[in-house]
């Protein structure tokens, strides 16, 4: 049975972003929460207070991680944006799951499991998350700009091998949900500035890695997750706009 009611919680300008993507792909209704880490709604989600994570059927189910989030979203709407069992097969020790298109789908769904378990550890934790810990929040975690040296040293390496997977997507000819995880992760990347010195983000010669995020970005789903993102934003700076103002003339909220 397909989920009646599906609620996200975080954020677009966060990781939340690759599962409002993946909705968008979907086409599936949702609502948005726009609770933020360590608030009070995304502890009752996270046992660490993060986001994202998505509540199924108000409660009856719930699920965070990204990565897994999106998977399952998968699963559950049996979307080709993960590798799908063929309908064919039925349970374990059939015989049908000796025949190729079985096969197939097994080695099909290890290297969907191997390119986001890579993306999530090698690219995300290792590498964008230590520049965001020790540079853009040092405040909370202290500065160690040894650690964010070697961080950007491991993200361009990771991005090497996925860079030379591309084919022209991850997977192969079809788009799939660990391209949604990796191309945010290459926003990520130049957002923060790492893109510019990074001879595999330069748009000519081959120019594989813009030729696949012009192609990504360009999918209906992520222009409309990009434009509520985009929105978010500006209600975000609308609020410290006013808040700015009414700091500087106390009588304004009376």
């Amino acid at each position: 049975m397909l989920p009646s009611k599906l609620l996200l919680v975080g954020p677009a300008a966060f990781r939340s972003f690759r599962c409002l993507w993946m909705l968008e792909e979907l086409e599936v209704p949702f609502d948005h929460s726009m609770a933020r880490p360590q608030s009070k709604e995304s502890k009752q989600n996270h046992p660490l207070g993060k986001i994202p994570s998505l509540v199924v059927n108000d409660g009856e189910f719930c699920l965070y991680e990204s990565a897994s989030i999106n998977t399952y979203l998968a699963d559950a709407y049996n979307s080709k944006l993960v590798p799908q069992r063929p309908r064919t097969s039925t349970t374990p020790g059939d015989p049908e799951q000796e025949s190729s298109s079985y096969q197939s789908f097994v080695q099909q769904r290890a290297k969907y499991d191997q390119t986001v378990t890579f993306i999530m550890t090698e690219m995300d934790a290792q590498g964008l998350w230590i520049q965001r810990k020790h540079e853009s929040l040092s405040k909370l975690f202290g500065k160690s700009p040894a650690a964010v040296q070697e961080a950007k040293r491991q993200f361009q390496s990771a991005n090497q091998v996925l860079v030379d997977q591309l084919n022209p997507y991850l997977l192969g000819a079809d788009f799939s949900a660990a391209d949604i995880l990796y191309a945010h992760c290459l926003e990520w990347a130049e957002e923060i500035g790492w893109a510019k010195d990074d001879a595999l983000f330069e748009d000519n010669g081959d120019g594989k890695l813009q030729h696949y995020l012009r192609q990504c970005r360009s999918r209906q789903a992520y222009v409309r997750a990009a434009a509520r993102r985009e929105k978010e934003e500006q209600a975000k700076l609308k609020y410290l706009r006013e808040k700015a103002a009414a700091t500087r003339n106390p009588l304004s909220k009376i």
